[in-house]
């Protein structure tokens, strides 16, 4: 046999013995006792962050947490799914706690989680850019400036949320189209709500106790909601309201408009 075939015969043969590549998980797993060694692919072999485990995890994908406590921030680059118990989320250790920069077509769900800042970091949820991004059944709180931002998402749900206890800037800043619904937003130094020119949607939510209740510099729809407590103003900028909202013992600052349209 001449070298060249035993050469191509060697090549073959090592082609043939090589270990298949490690496929990505469809669902992966994050707890206090797991370990970024393991391949967080069943509660046995869970990883101890949600980094490890989104990095492990195939587009469309979900990670479960098993267990409440800190799995540290997170970076968000494909379409996924993070799904908390009560207690699990991530608890400081970076200016943002979760950035989501997916792929335009990409959608990301994040349910169940605590974002508590520990008045150290900056924001929660940072929204770069994504399709669809929805925020649901989550607690934020103590954190320097934002609470959550969206920028460059298409369009966001946030919903049954609360956010408390935020610094100087707004609770919730949207600038990308955005549904709020059921959540309160209280404690905030500046506003509770900054509603951008992407258009935001208020329903069944309540903002007390901040210094401004909402500020309006884009399309802001309100029904069935209270500005409470507030102790610069109410609101700032233009409302289109329901005529269903609460709007009661805030400061006298601020200046805007209620358009009462109705229900239809």
């Amino acid at each position: 046999m001449s070298s060249r075939r035993l050469a191509a015969g060697l090549a073959l043969a090592a082609v043939l013995h090589a270990a298949p590549a490690l496929a990505a998980n469809t669902v992966s797993f994050v707890s206090v006792t797991g370990d970024d060694a393991r391949s967080c692919a069943a509660p046995a072999t869970a990883c101890r962050s949600f980094q490890r485990a989104h990095d492990a995890t195939s587009p469309h994908g979900e990670i479960i947490a098993l267990t409440p406590g800190d799995f540290r921030p997170l970076t968000i680059t494909k379409s996924i799914s993070v799904t908390g118990v009560d207690g699990a989320g991530v608890f400081g250790g970076a200016s943002r706690l979760v950035t989501i920069i997916a792929e335009p077509t990409d959608v990301v769900h994040l349910t169940g989680l605590t974002l508590d800042g520990g008045s150290l970091s900056n924001t929660a949820v940072h929204m770069g850019t994504a399709r669809s991004v929805t925020l649901r059944k989550c607690a934020i709180r103590n954190f320097m400036r934002w609470g959550l931002r969206t920028t460059a998402v298409s369009r966001a749900l946030i919903e049954d949320v609360s956010v408390s206890v935020i610094g100087s800037d707004p609770g919730l800043d949207l600038h990308a189209p955005t549904l709020v619904r059921r959540v309160v937003a209280r404690a905030a130094h500046g506003s509770a709500l900054v509603a951008g020119a992407g258009g935001v949607t208020v329903s069944e939510s309540s903002f007390a106790d901040n210094a401004n209740g909402v500020d309006a510099f884009g399309p802001l729809y309100m029904t069935r909601s209270a500005l409470t407590g507030n102790s610069v103003s109410g609101f700032l900028g233009d409302i289109t309201s329901a005529g269903d909202n609460f709007i009661r013992g805030n400061g006298p600052g601020g200046g805007g408009t209620i358009i009462n349209i109705g229900r239809q």
